[in-house]
């Protein structure tokens, strides 16, 4: 809508939420903000953002015949309503008028032409870099570079993370390194810096009660956002305490 003296106002009003059930009916109502405003344009945008310049226009007309009044006085009534075919119907009229203007767009065919954003994903790799996973390592980092490049080429703008973790030697006793979410372009050398035995060099059991606060710490290392979170945890031994694998699912679920 526009304002007095030319000034815009960008201001999106969400009427019919994401996911709403169909068919939908909303009805709004409106008014002018100079005076003697004459016309009003009714214009209809898709999205979830506060301001319509970053939603997608869909469509618009221009209701005409407002008879002369003060700014806030003529009643402006809109309906919005969307049947089973998705198809959307909007309806504007004005007291004192006697037509009425109606727009019809069919959302699904829209849908196409709406440019879509891309996806965003925190990815973190949860590694066991003890001395067991010896012969795999290599393997281990070619496939987590692959993984992370079909991500990518699939156009969701998305941060790598890293964790490596081992067992000392001395006592069942677990320590862990986190790399915390970086761009692509690091993400091959950070990776490719993972050795066997860094941190300690005995075998991990994923599944013991001593691996709890790896695991905790693997939840911890995700930022709060919105970002969609993929952990990826790459061991070769499992242990067998029923127990604390529940625990450890549980974990994992709630985060």
């Amino acid at each position: 809508m526009r304002a007095a003296k030319g000034q815009e106002v960008d201001f999106f009003k969400r009427l019919i939420s994401k996911n709403s059930p169909i068919p939908a009916i909303v009805a709004e109502e409106f008014t002018t903000r100079p005076d003697n405003q004459k016309s009003v344009n009714i214009t209809v945008f898709q999205g979830e953002q506060a301001l319509c310049r970053k939603n997608t226009f869909i469509d618009g007309f221009r209701l005409n015949g407002i008879p002369p009044a003060s700014a806030g006085q003529p009643q402006i009534s809109g309906q919005f309503r969307i049947d089973n075919s998705d198809l959307l119907t909007v309806t504007a009229t004005c007291s004192h008028l006697r037509h009425e203007q109606t727009l019809d767009v069919n959302l699904v065919s829209r849908e196409d032409e709406m440019p879509l954003e891309p996806a965003k994903a925190d990815i973190f790799f949860l590694i066991d870099t003890s001395g067991s996973m010896s012969s795999e390592l290599s393997g281990v980092q070619r496939s987590c570079l692959d993984f992370a490049q079909r991500v990518m080429e699939a156009g969701i703008d998305c941060r790598l993370g890293l964790i490596d973790f081992d067992k000392s030697c001395f006592g069942n006793i677990y320590k862990w390194d986190v790399f915390d979410p970086m761009k692509s372009t690091q993400f091959p050398q950070a990776i490719a810096g993972l050795k066997i035995g860094r941190l300690g060099g005995c075998g991990c059991y994923i599944g013991e009660s001593s691996t709890v606060p790896v695991i905790q710490s693997f939840v911890d290392a995700f930022p709060q956002s919105d970002r969609l979170k993929i952990g990826i945890l790459i061991s070769d031994e499992v242990g067998n305490d029923a127990r604390v694998v529940a625990q450890l699912i549980g974990m994992l679920k709630q985060a």
